[in-house]
């Protein structure tokens, strides 16, 4: 019975095979009398062993990871390039905004100096609270100055920073004493006040933490010093 079937059923799975053939892809890793050497090369094809195509993948694969880890590496030094121009474009308006507050500075105090050394000389009640009140602003001006020069110098200044901190309040509160009493006693009272505060702490402080913040950022220190006022 069994042969029976054979005779039968071989004949039909041949036509099957005829009608609706398997297909190979040509790069098909198997083991098959259909591509040993001999049959591959028998159909003209070119022959590659199971190991020599998991290494020719492997070298694919390599050469991949290591263009991306090239392209990572030029995304790297393009990134380090760009963060070095900004820090060097920092740099620049670092030593830009220091010199401005150092000649800022230095306006302002010589401003004042003028104004406090006039105070003594003047009587009239209109020009003293002119004086005054211009000494005041730009005595209050000095303080945004003062905060450039002292964040560029970091600690090298801080003692001089210090000072300015501490006697400014007294020359302020001097002057606005002057410009609600606009009178010659008033002023000549109110000045030696301020001069003594002034002259031995705040303005030598001034050259000092300017010169500081000048070093600092890279320019020539060339601070001015100031002339003491009058008492």
């Amino acid at each position: 019975m069994k042969l029976v079937y054979s005779y039968l059923l071989l004949p039909l799975f041949h036509q099957l095979a005829l009608t609706y053939p398997i297909s190979v892809p040509s790069n098909a890793i198997v083991v098959s009398g259909e591509y040993t050497p001999d049959t591959v090369a028998a159909r003209g094809e070119p022959f590659e062993s199971f190991d020599k195509r998991a290494a020719k993948a492997t070298s694919t694969k390599t050469s991949a990871a290591k263009a991306a880890s090239t392209t990572k590496a030029a995304a790297k030094a393009a990134t380090t390039t760009k963060a070095a121009a900004k820090a060097a474009s920092t740099t620049k308006a670092s030593a830009q905004s220091v010199q401005s507050a150092v000649s800022g500075f230095a306006s302002d105090a010589n401003t004042v100096s003028s104004s406090l050394n006039s105070l003594l000389t003047t009587t009239n009640t209109a020009t003293i609270k002119s004086l005054a009140t211009t000494a005041f602003a730009r005595e209050t001006n000095e303080n945004s100055q003062r905060a450039v020069l002292a964040a560029a110098s970091g600690t090298a200044a801080t003692a001089a920073n210090a000072l300015i901190v501490k006697n400014t309040p007294i020359v302020l509160k001097g002057l606005q004493a002057i410009i609600d009493n606009p009178t010659a006693a008033t002023a000549k009272s109110n000045v030696a006040t301020i001069s003594k505060a002034r002259n031995a702490n705040i303005l030598p402080s001034i050259t000092t933490l300017s010169n500081a913040a000048l070093k600092a950022v890279g320019l020539t220190q060339n601070a001015q010093k100031f002339t003491a006022t009058n008492v």
